[in-house]
């Protein structure tokens, strides 16, 4: 089992060549160990000072997770309840700060942020960098904003003149 000073060394070398986090492709398993860790922390300091180390030491790691934990536990326009039941991070709030960092965490590697697109804040972008979200509502519910997906992408990595 790797350590997440581990994930974050391989996923943050790896993270420079991909356009969704999706396409770094964590197992099951590898998915599962991750949580695990997650939860250690979470179990020894305590939601809050756990998801505060992790954002700052793990940054790479934890955004993997998310995505990948859409891709592996999505189920029924569920999300956040099998994150919440295997690292631990639970309730609204916990929903709003990872939301929030992944959201920051795009922005700062310059990944897509699919501004527009609709749906729930963070699960949908979340599932989207999971590059084939199992959610047919999203689809027809935001029929004229996916359309608009590759302009938006396109847009927020184009350098402003």
């Amino acid at each position: 089992m790797a350590t997440l000073d581990e994930w974050e060394r391989e996923l943050g070398e790896r993270v420079a060549y991909i356009e969704l986090l999706g396409e770094l492709n964590l197992s099951d398993e590898q998915v599962k160990n991750i949580g695990e860790k997650l939860a250690e922390l979470v179990q020894h300091l305590g939601q809050s000072e756990a998801f505060q180390i992790v954002a700052s030491k793990y940054p790479t790691s934890l955004a993997a997770y998310l995505v990948a934990k859409g891709v592996h536990g999505y189920q029924s326009g569920t999300y956040w309840a099998s994150v919440a039941e295997e690292t631990g991070l639970s309730g609204t709030n916990a929903q709003q700060w990872l939301g929030q960092f992944f959201e920051q965490f795009l922005q700062t590697h310059h990944l897509p942020t699919f501004r527009g697109i609709g749906g729930h804040r963070y699960v949908t972008i979340i599932l989207l960098h999971g590059e084939s979200p199992p959610i047919p509502w999203l689809i027809f519910s935001n029929i004229f904003s996916i359309q608009s997906f590759h302009i938006l992408t396109l847009s927020e990595q184009a350098p402003r003149i």
